[in-house]
C-alpha cells in the first residue's frame, strides 16, 4: 500500500514538473520589474523624443558601434551637420538621430551589454517598458530632481510626465547620477546602471547638461504614446532629410499625429545580430517577397547541393567523363560564341561598304544630272536666241550687198567718165 502511494505521489511529481516546464521557460526571456527599473535609471529622465529614438536604435545594436565609430573618426561634427554627414549610410533613422549625441553613442558604445539587454526589453516588453519609465519619472519628481529649467520643460498631465526641450531646435541630454536623483531605491540587489560621470560634472548638482545640440525640424519623428503604452512614428518623417510633409515640435505632437503608427522593428537594421528568445513576430515589419524569394533560393541551392552529391557518389572514371564533357560543351561554346561575333563584325563592314558604294553612286548620278542640266539650259537658251540671230545675219547679208552693188556702179560710173574725156 505504502509503494502504491509513493507511487501515486511519484507520477504527480512528474506530472506537475512537466506542467511547470513551460511556464519557466516561458519566464526565463522576460525581465523581472527589478531589471527594468536596473536597466532604465541612467536614461528615462531623458526628453521624450531622445528616449524613443535611444530605444528604437538599441534594437540595432552594431549599427549603434557601427555609429559611434563613425562619431570617433569625426570629432569635430554633432548636431545636425552630423546627421547630414551620414545621410548616405544604410542606418536606421533612429541611429542616424543619435550621431547627433557624440557623449551618449560612446556611453551606449562602451556598455554595449547594456545597449543589447535595453533593446531586447523593448522588443519583448515595450509596456512594461514604458510603464517603468513613467515610474521612474514620478519618483524623481516627487524627490524634486525632476523640474523644467531652461534646458528642458517638464510638463506632468494627471498620470503622465512629458519632458521635452525647451527650445524646439536645441536638444540637450543630462546625465545625472541615478543612486540620488530617485530618492530611496526599491531594490537592494539591484543597484541603478551607472555610468562614469563626463568631465564638469559636481556631486552637488543633480543633473550636468552640457552643451546643447542644434537639430533639425525633422528630428521630431518619434516619441511616447503613454495612455496606448506604445512607441509611434511617423513614417514620412522617418528621415531627417525628408523635406516635404509637416514639421513638428516636440514629442506630444507626433504621439497625437492622425498619421502615426505604432513602431515596428526592421530585421535588416539587425544585421545578424541574435534575438532574445520571446519576440513577437508581430513587432517586425512585414518585407514583402521575402519568403518567397527565401524558398526561391533555398531551392536554387538544394538543387545544386544535390546535384553536387550525385556526381561525388559516382565513380572516379565517369566523374572524369562528365569533367570532359563539360569541357567539351564549354569550348562548342566558346566557339559558337566566337564565328557569332566574327559574323556580326562581318556583316558590320559588309554594311559599311555597301553604304559607302550605295553614297558614291548617289554622287556620281548627282553629277551627271548637273551636267545633263546644264547642258539643256545651254540647248534651251540656244533655242530662244536663234530667231533673233538669223534675223540678223540676213540683216548684214542685205547690207553688204547693198554697199557690193553701189561699189560696183560707183567703179562703172569711174570707167564711163574716164573713156569720154580721152575721146
Amino acid at each position: 500500500m505504502k509503494a502504491l502511494k509513493a507511487l501515486v505521489l511519484y507520477g504527480f511529481l512528474i506530472l506537475g514538473l512537466a506542467v511547470s516546464n513551460p511556464s519557466s521557460a516561458e519566464d526565463s526571456y522576460y525581465f523581472t520589474q527589478a531589471e527594468l527599473d536596473q536597466m532604465l535609471a541612467p536614461v528615462a529622465l531623458y526628453p521624450d523624443t531622445v528616449l524613443s529614438h535611444l530605444l528604437i536604435a538599441s534594437t540595432y545594436p552594431l549599427e549603434v558601434v557601427q555609429a559611434a565609430r563613425w562619431s570617433r573618426n569625426n570629432p569635430g561634427l554633432s548636431g545636425e551637420d552630423a546627421v547630414a554627414a551620414v545621410e548616405h549610410r544604410d542606418w536606421d533613422p533612429s541611429v542616424m538621430a543619435l550621431v547627433a549625441f557624440p557623449e551618449l553613442l560612446a556611453r551606449l558604445d562602451e556598455d554595449l551589454e547594456w545597449t543589447q539587454r535595453m533593446g531586447d526589453a523593448f522588443l519583448v516588453q515595450e509596456e512594461e517598458v514604458i510603464d517603468t519609465i513613467q515610474y521612474l519619472r514620478a519618483q524623481a519628481y516627487e524627490h524634486g530632481s525632476l523640474q523644467s529649467n531652461e534646458h528642458v520643460r517638464v510638463v506632468r498631465e494627471t498620470e503622465y510626465i512629458y519632458i521635452e526641450p525647451a527650445r524646439t531646435r536645441v536638444v540637450y541630454v543630462p546625465y545625472y547620477d541615478p543612486r540620488y536623483v530617485y530618492g530611496s531605491w526599491r531594490w537592494s540587489a539591484y543597484p541603478p546602471v551607472y555610468w562614469h560621470h563626463p568631465p564638469g560634472f559636481r556631486t552637488s548638482i543633480s543633473f550636468y547638461w552640457g552643451s546643447g545640440y542644434r537639430v533639425r525640424p525633422t528630428f521630431y519623428f518619434s516619441s511616447f504614446h503613454w495612455s496606448h503604452r506604445q512607441v509611434r512614428v511617423v513614417h514620412h518623417h522617418h528621415h531627417h532629410y525628408h523635406r516635404s510633409g509637416r514639421h513638428f515640435s516636440s514629442g506630444r505632437e507626433v504621439a497625437r499625429y492622425s498619421g502615426s503608427t505604432h513602431w515596428k522593428h526592421n530585421p535588416t537594421h539587425r544585421r545578424g545580430v541574435s534575438y532574445r528568445q520571446g519576440v513577437d513576430q508581430d513587432r517586425f515589419v512585414r518585407q514583402q517577397g521575402s519568403a518567397s524569394t527565401t524558398r526561391s533560393a533555398e531551392g536554387s541551392r538544394s538543387g545544386e547541393i544535390r546535384q553536387a552529391r550525385s556526381r561525388d557518389a559516382q565513380p572516379r572514371s565517369q566523374q572524369r567523363e562528365w569533367a570532359s564533357q563539360r569541357r567539351e560543351n564549354l569550348q562548342i561554346q566558346g566557339d559558337s560564341t566566337r564565328m557569332a561575333r566574327d559574323d556580326r563584325s562581318q556583316a558590320r563592314s559588309r554594311s559599311a561598304e555597301t553604304t559607302s558604294r550605295t553614297a558614291g553612286a548617289s554622287g556620281r548620278d548627282s553629277d551627271s544630272d548637273s551636267r545633263r542640266t546644264a547642258a539643256s539650259s545651254r540647248a534651251a537658251s540656244a533655242e530662244s536666241r536663234s530667231p533673233s540671230a538669223d534675223r540678223s545675219a540676213d540683216s548684214t547679208r542685205q547690207t553688204l550687198r547693198s554697199s557690193s552693188d553701189s561699189a560696183t556702179q560707183v567703179t562703172r560710173s569711174t570707167r564711163q567718165q574716164s573713156s569720154s574725156a580721152s575721146r
